[in-house]
Formats: structure tokens, C-alpha cells, sequence
């Protein structure tokens, strides 16, 4: 399955559109991991103190108190979390932004192998995405076998159907790309080969 055209662009300036665009979306989520992770100690700071203020007007009740003390621990795993969290998003997307630089400068200069990190990456995304759709169908047709099926739920699932799909259109054109890079550096190779050995034969 290939396809010739990204959208109404050429393969060469859709992934370029695509590279910048996704290359914003990354950088904002570096800058808001970023700032998250600034922020986070103030954000504890904060939630702790509410706990425990709410915590010391509330001693005449001991189940009320035991209560807040397990709601503490749960804060502190939640915490943890989300400090994980951010973590992994400021990687990502510091990934994201390497291999959407690697896919510019390789469809602007014709090297095909700086497009192999973005299709695998994009390809991991499609297949995350794949999975959560195939996932969200079947819970929305269980859903509907027993009578409960919410329009909320269904509009979350018919997007998602359609994010997949746009990731594998733009994946198969990226593939296709590649392909194309791929022939024309192989088929250049050739010709200088048989330049060479024709200069070596005419010595």
C-alpha cells in the first residue's frame, strides 16, 4: 500500500508540515513537563499543608482523623506518580523532538535512514493506538449488549478510531517516502560506480 501524496502536499513537504507540527505539540508538553517538575515541590507543599490544617481542626473525631492520615499516604503514592509522570513525558518528548528534526533533515536532503527513527517511534504510537481502539470498541459493544452505552463514550471512541487511522495514513506516506529516498540513493550509487569503473577502463 503506498500513496504518492500526503493530503494535497508532496511526500517531501507533507512530512516536513508533519514534523513541525508535531514538533510544536512537543514542545509544549517538554515545557509544561518541564514547569511541572519546577512547580512540584510548591504543589506538595501545598496539598500536605491543607491536609494537615484540615487534619488539626478535626481531632475530636479519631475515625475522621484516620481517615485524612490514609488520605496522606494515598497523596504521597499519587505524588510519587505523578512525578514519574512527568518524568516520562519530558523524555518523550524530548525523543519526539529528535526524531521530528531527524525526519526534516532527511526528507530535506534526501536520507533515508533519518527517517527510520520517526517511522519506528510513529509505528510504537499506531500500534498504542491500534490497541486502545480495538479495546474501547469491544467495551462500547459490551456496553451496548447490556443497555448502557453513553454518547460521551461513544464520540471518545469514534475519536480515537479516527487519530488511528490518520496515524497510519501518515505512516504509510512516510513509509512510502522512505522507499522513495531509499531507490533514488541506491540507483545515484550505481551510477557512480559505473562512472568509476568506466573512468577506471578509459585509464
Amino acid at each position: 500500500m503506498k500513496s504518492e501524496r500526503l493530503f494535497c502536499l508532496s511526500l517531501e513537504t507533507g512530512a516536513i508540515v508533519v514534523a513541525v507540527i508535531e514538533m510544536f505539540f512537543s514542545s509544549m508538553s517538554l515545557i509544561s513537563g518541564v514547569t511541572g517538575l519546577q512547580k512540584k515541590d510548591y504543589v506538595v507543599s501545598a496539598i500536605l499543608n491543607s491536609t494537615n490544617n484540615h487534619s488539626d481542626k478535626s481531632r475530636e473525631s479519631f475515625a475522621h482523623c484516620e481517615f485524612l492520615e490514609n488520605k496522606k499516604y494515598l497523596l504521597y503514592h499519587f505524588i510519587s506518580a505523578y512525578e514519574v509522570i512527568l518524568y516520562v513525558a519530558v523524555v518523550l518528548a524530548v525523543i519526539n523532538i529528535v526524531t521530528e528534526i531527524c525526519l526534516i533533515f532527511g526528507s530535506v536532503k534526501k536520507r533515508h535512514l533519518y527517517l527510520v527513527p520517526w517511522l519506528f517511534l510513529f509505528g510504537v504510537y499506531f500500534c498504542i493506538c491500534l490497541l486502545c481502539c480495538v479495546l474501547l470498541i469491544c467495551f462500547n459493544i459490551f456496553l451496548l449488549c447490556i443497555g448502557n452505552l453513553s454518547s460521551q463514550l461513544l464520540n471518545s471512541s469514534l475519536a480515537v478510531v479516527v487519530l488511528t487511522a490518520l496515524y497510519f495514513y501518515i505512516w504509510i506516506c512516510i513509509r512510502t517516502l522512505y522507499s522513495r529516498i531509499k531507490s533514488t540513493s541506491r540507483y545515484e550509487d550505481d551510477d557512480k560506480h559505473y562512472g568509476i569503473r568506466n573512468l577506471q577502463n578509459m585509464q
